[in-house]
């Protein structure tokens, strides 16, 4: 289950690349890649990232950059606690379908049979 969510991920940020690589290129790392990284934020107006390198499996760098409260201008931080709500539905809803696909069933007879209604009640709402 996670061996195909980690590879739609993979593809999914190959196509973010700006241009086809001719050749294997050298890592950005430290300055070139602080550099890069603050360009790209610019260009997509996003205010705070974080980024984590990984290699052979051991994560070799964290780094943050931008402000993660705009309005008080506090910077992002390597401990920043963020969530992942776009990558997290798509994710989620690749996983359902492939459930539901290895079930032998369709999506919409499997949400059936699972789910009797797409929101669980909400209890003590305030009001």
């Amino acid at each position: 289950m996670v061996r195909p969510i980690c590879c739609l991920l993979l593809l999914l940020l190959a196509g973010c690349a700006t241009h086809p690589a001719t050749s294997p290129a050298k890592p950005l790392r430290g300055a070139a890649l602080d550099q890069r990284v603050e360009q790209l934020m610019k260009a997509a107006n996003v205010p705070g990232l974080a980024i984590a390198i990984i290699e052979d499996g051991k994560v070799v760098s964290v780094r943050a950059y931008g402000e993660r409260d705009t309005g008080k201008r506090l910077p992002l931080q390597t401990d920043t606690v963020m969530y992942a709500a776009s990558i997290t539905k798509m994710a989620f809803a690749y996983a359902v379908m492939a459930w539901s696909t290895s079930t032998g069933s369709t999506s919409r007879r499997a949400s059936r049979a699972t789910c009797k209604s797409p929101c669980p009640p909400m209890k003590n709402m305030p009001t």
